[in-house]
């Protein structure tokens, strides 16, 4: 991993134009002596509207991650401030024109500020539309809503929300706790903060479970989620399990043609006789 993140930092100290425009530096500096920080956040965010679309796209993005990852910062010692000094210097150079020392405390505290207050900061894609990091790219599962596919869903009325599950037909709801916030992106998507409550309904697809939050139905992303009942846990596992046997049945496996040595057991090996006695 650290690996990852030096050819990471690398590309962006590599490039010709740093990530914030050097015509930019003075700006984003002079917003230090704004001490409330969502009104800063709010004059960074006027600052950065400024710059190329694709850039802002970049930073989006960037900003998105580097939050979410100071997210385990318990684990990794990674809070904001210690992002803030390792991306800093990279992201936003000083100037040669001016006091590389005096300036850098500064820019970890604008690049800090920028990671806390991203989604306040930066457009949604309703208004910048690009790519968006999302939370759940792990594994290969890229947490993509069902209704992106034709036909994913057969029970999706093209019109109207998700059809509501109740126990009386699907058996009573499962109980499960939010992991992150949520924003859904469409009416059919819930929205939710980390350690919220939800019910869930069934299984939708793979990444997607049919629920509730606040009285409302809709979509919940499995990645973003803890399931608490332990039956759904262990029918889960048992699923995976049989998944992981049938694949197995399929393969041949071949002893490699190879003849081995093996030592002789413990009970064969006769210590020499003491040459002293």
């Amino acid at each position: 991993i650290n690996s990852v993140a030096g050819v990471l930092k690398l590309y962006f100290r590599g490039l010709e134009n740093p990530l914030f425009p050097k015509e930019r530096f003075n700006e984003l500096l002079s917003c230090i002596r704004i001490e409330n920080l969502y009104e800063r956040a709010l004059y960074i965010r006027k600052i950065l509207l400024t710059i190329p679309r694709s850039v802002l796209i970049v930073m989006r993005y960037l900003f998105a991650f580097l939050n979410h990852l100071s997210q385990y910062s318990d684990e990794n010692m990674m809070d904001p401030y210690n992002l803030a000094i390792c991306f800093g210097p990279t992201l936003m150079p000083t100037p040669d024109s001016q006091d590389q020392v005096s300036c850098q405390a500064h820019v970890n505290e604008i690049i800090k500020t920028i990671i806390i207050h991203h989604e306040t900061i930066f457009p949604d894609v309703k208004e910048l539309d690009g790519p968006i990091y999302e939370k759940c790219m792990a594994g290969g599962d890229y947490c993509e809503s069902p209704y992106s596919e034709h036909g994913a869903l057969e029970e999706v009325d093209n019109e109207g929300g998700t059809e509501t599950h109740t126990s009386e037909d699907e058996g009573e709801p499962i109980e499960a706790i939010a992991k992150f916030d949520y924003v859904g992106r469409s009416s059919r998507e819930l929205s939710f903060k980390k350690g919220a409550s939800l019910l869930l309904y069934q299984r939708a697809s793979e990444d997607w479970w049919e629920g509730r939050h606040n009285g409302i139905d809709g979509l919940v992303p499995h990645q973003y989620i803890v399931v608490q009942d332990i039956h759904c846990l262990v029918r889960t596992g048992t699923e995976s399990l049989q998944s992981l046997s049938s694949w197995l049945a399929k393969q041949s496996f071949e002893m490699p043609s190879r003849s081995f040595c093996f030592p002789p057991s413990p009970a064969a090996v006769v210590p020499s006789k003491d040459p002293y006695q």
